[in-house]
């Protein structure tokens, strides 16, 4: 096996903080407090229960099957859900990123396995429920992310 370089730089001090500060979530918080002011938490937080029962109504839709773009419901799949993380995120701001993923892919399990038993047309999927969570690990990266620049 050839290394490149030194791999104590890919383990340096900065990329450890930046990794811990995503999972604690301790850090960012006052970053994430200037991408959504107070004034519209109330709102989203309004709008963060319908969206869950959005998501309800369409995953549950009779399917067509008929899609010209193969893979499209796989990325649907992760942009909604990456939006449902992106909205608990800004909403609950002290509820850690790990947790919100978790409950994502939770919320989207629990919706694989209602498409199973309680449609006919609709049946669960291993690939659609790994494109939840890959949708909303994606867009809490995103937001960590943003939070940073936004911070320095």
């Amino acid at each position: 096996m050839l290394f490149v370089g030194n791999i104590r730089s890919y383990f340096s001090p900065k990329v450890v903080i930046s990794c811990s500060s995503f999972l604690a979530n301790r850090d960012v918080m006052s970053a994430s407090e200037s991408i959504l002011p107070a004034s519209l938490r109330k709102p989203l937080r309004f709008f963060m229960p319908l969206y869950c029962l959005f998501i309800v109504w369409v995953s549950l839709l009779p399917s067509s099957q008929e899609n010209s773009i193969p893979h499209l419901d796989k990325i649907l799949h992760a942009g909604v859900y990456g939006l449902l993380a992106f909205g608990l995120s800004l909403t609950w701001q002290n509820v850690s990123k790990v947790k919100i993923w978790m409950a994502c892919l939770l919320y989207g399990g629990v919706m694989e396995i209602a498409q199973g038993s309680l449609t006919l047309t609709r049946t669960p999927s291993l690939l659609d429920f790994i494109a939840n969570g890959v949708g909303a690990a994606t867009a809490l990266y995103a937001l960590g992310y943003l939070n940073q620049k936004l911070a320095a």
